[in-house]
């Protein structure tokens, strides 16, 4: 136990003297050693079958150098930055879901340090070279949610036959209306939550207040239906009289466009 406590202790303090913030990357850096370790050396006889697992992480600079670009691109007299193109869905469909994850914070790495580069060429009144960029990667993190939507979508639809993501419901507006509402988030559900339940007592169809806005709303619509029946019925006569051999055509056309019109409304 005494041995165990003691190269626990040493891992540590290693790691809080070099920056490394996790001891299984020391593990990884003194692999041999820790494999070579022998019963001579004060340690159990444990330690000598060690196995260590590998641990890759990127450069740890730790510094604010983190949100700039390389030094090469800083030259005043540089208008362009060679950069490629950004990631297309059919590429990001075919990688895993580990690889869209790092893949994402690579892109959200570079975006902030695009911001940062720009805003800096702002203050020294200068102009950023290859703007495009940003679109470049903001067009790269928008392909990524949408295939990671899809295969939750798709997972989704295979255990509960529901998308994953919120759809559209119908609800009331002021007037008491029938109204598709896009599903936002809310601090209070709504059987908790006592003002909302209070509005939508007052927001029900049969309320009185509301019945004198819903005919003037109905007579509007019914006065609009009508203009638009009075001007096809005017094109068609007008057609007619020009084309009287194309009888058969305009009918068909005009009675398309008032089926059109019903089921608009």
């Amino acid at each position: 136990m005494a041995a165990g406590a003691r190269l626990l202790w040493v891992l540590r303090s290693y790691a809080r003297t070099t920056g490394v913030g996790c001891v299984r990357s020391v593990c990884h850096t003194y692999s041999k050693a820790l494999v070579n370790i022998t019963v001579s050396d004060g340690f159990p006889p444990c330690w000598a079958s060690l196995r260590v697992c590998s641990f890759h992480s990127s450069v740890q600079r730790r510094n604010l150098m983190e949100f700039f670009d390389d030094k090469d691109n800083w030259s005043k007299n540089q208008e362009e930055v060679k950069c490629g193109r950004p990631w297309k869905k059919q590429e990001l469909r075919i990688k895993s879901n580990e690889d869209l994850h790092k893949l994402w914070y690579v892109l959200l790495k570079e975006y902030n340090m695009l911001l940062t580069m720009e805003n800096a060429y702002e203050e020294a009144d200068m102009v950023f070279p290859s703007p495009e960029r940003l679109e470049k990667v903001e067009v790269s993190m928008d392909n990524i949610i949408e295939v990671t939507t899809e295969r939750n979508d798709a997972l989704s639809m295979l255990c509960t036959g529901e998308p994953s993501t919120p759809q559209p419901y119908k609800a009331q507006d002021v007037l008491g209306r029938s109204i598709v509402k896009e599903p936002t988030e809310h601090i209070m559900p709504r059987h908790l939550n006592p003002e909302l339940q209070r509005q939508e007592k007052l927001l029900k169809s049969d309320s009185m207040w509301n019945r004198e806005f819903k005919k003037l709303e109905w007579e509007q619509k019914c006065r609009f239906e009508k203009k638009a029946r009075n001007r096809l019925n005017k094109h068609k006569n007008m057609l007619l009289k020009r084309f009287p051999r194309a009888r058969r055509i305009i009918k068909g056309q005009y009675y398309q466009e008032l089926k059109n019109l019903n089921q608009k409304e």
